[in-house]
């Protein structure tokens, strides 16, 4: 894992902000994963269905024990934490900007407090 500082910079040489970033690789390693669950996906039913002779009963209860392993599987927990995390600074930064942007207004208007 890279420092939180060669982080920033290795995002600033990209163009974004580290949320970006962190987004980006997130989204890069989903795809890929789910590149190759279709893989394994598509022939799991190539084999069951040609080899087998396997029933759509039989299938099903397949799928169903698969389905059960898939949210015993850590990855797609952890990678709905990582969206949250990212969610939420996003989130943060917006809140900042919107009071940053709020109390410009007010400066801008020469509005005064009684």
């Amino acid at each position: 894992m890279t420092s939180r500082r060669q982080f920033k910079k290795s995002a600033q040489r990209l163009g974004l902000t580290e949320n970006e970033l962190m987004f980006a690789q997130l989204l890069e390693e989903m795809l890929e994963e789910m590149k190759w669950l279709h893989v394994l996906g598509y022939s799991n039913q190539f084999l069951l269905h040609k080899h087998l002779s396997a029933d759509p009963k039989e299938r099903d209860a397949v799928v169903a024990a698969a389905i059960k392993e898939v949210d015993r599987h850590g990855k797609l927990h952890e990678w709905q934490q990582r969206l949250a995390r990212i969610k939420a600074r996003i989130q943060g930064l917006d809140e900042v900007a919107d009071s940053e942007g709020a109390d410009a207004g007010e400066s801008e208007s020469g509005a005064t407090e009684p």
